[in-house]
């Protein structure tokens, strides 16, 4: 991936579409972009092989508006974090499958699992990303309203019998983890 990027950076760059002082931050970016695309592509593909897209576009937009404000986990590099993504989703759907009765009890106790931890840590900042004091009250808030929003309609979808209540409460609670796996990760960076 490193070196399709270095060529398209070099082309725009003898073709002057980006000035050389540019080049690293459009490198970053394109690395950034195309990283995305591929988690995503990945994520729906994992959908597709197991006939749940629909739970995969669900999962896609959960992480873009919970997790983004929660923070918690994140990898060292890319392929880690496109694992680390793909097998979340892959854990959500095997709890999925897994619970075969007692859904709404399921859904009540993943959703409040998840409001809580939400509500007292997020959002779990990263050591190599500072957030200022109002960026860390509007990514509380943020996080807590999506957060209590995905769970009113996890609840409101569970009492209608639709499975995608119960995969959006499974969903709140991996994200719950990934904020507890964030902060045992930042503890050990302390430690080291």
């Amino acid at each position: 991936m490193k070196k399709s990027i270095s060529f398209l950076v070099d082309t725009m760059l003898r073709n002057h579409i980006i000035e050389a002082e540019k080049a690293e931050i459009c490198r970053t970016g394109l690395e950034l972009i195309i990283s995305d695309i591929i988690g995503f592509s990945l994520i729906l593909i994992a959908g597709l092989l197991t006939d749940t897209v629909v739970f995969a576009c669900v999962y896609l937009i959960m992480m873009c508006c919970v997790r983004k404000f929660c923070g918690g986990f994140h990898a060292n590099s890319y392929w880690l974090c496109r694992t680390v993504s793909v097998g979340t989703y892959i854990a959500v759907i095997i709890v999925n499958y897994l619970i075969t009765e007692h859904e709404m009890a399921f859904t009540l106790f993943f959703d409040i699992f998840s409001l809580v931890t939400i509500a007292v840590f997020a959002p779990v900042r990263h050591p190599n990303k500072t957030l200022t004091d109002t960026e860390v009250k509007a990514n509380k808030f943020f996080s807590v309203i999506s957060a209590f929003v995905f769970s009113i309609l996890s609840v409101v979808l569970t009492i209608y019998r639709l499975r995608t209540g119960l995969v959006i409460a499974i969903i709140m609670f991996a994200i719950a983890v990934l904020m507890y796996a964030g902060m045992i990760a930042n503890k050990r960076r302390e430690v080291i």
